[in-house]
């Protein structure tokens, strides 16, 4: 996943309000997932831009952060990767719950599955 000054998550963190650095977790837990998948799938980006009928600059906005992500964006990249994203809460931490998004990958006919846990530190 590229990174790059400007429009993207560098500088993010820094600001530390807790809606921001929550947002920042739940964005590159979601580009990690996608960027595993694509792996997995050895699909390339121009690949899934043709498959979500975007353009590939649009991808790599997604992809690099510096697009907002919508629930429509994930949903429409959950559609296409066939990731399993499931939004639910972690009652097991007492402070506050963190959101947990799990994805279940379906390679050779072995789910394989991976939790992401976004959690303010």
């Amino acid at each position: 996943m590229a990174v790059r000054e400007g429009r993207s998550f560098v500088g993010l963190e820094a600001r530390k309000p807790s809606a921001s650095v929550r947002m920042l977790d739940y964005v590159m837990d979601f580009c990690f997932m996608v960027e595993d998948r694509l792996e997995e799938l050895g699909m390339s980006r121009t690949e899934l831009a043709e498959r979500l009928g975007k353009k590939p600059s649009s991808v790599t906005r997604v992809l690099s952060g510096s697009a907002n992500i919508t629930l429509q964006t994930i949903a429409e990249y959950d559609a296409a990767l066939d990731l399993g994203i499931i939004l639910s809460r972690n009652e097991s931490r007492m402070e506050r719950p963190s959101l947990t998004v799990t994805a279940t990958a379906r390679k050779d006919e072995t789910d394989v599955e991976r939790s992401y846990t976004s959690t303010e530190g």
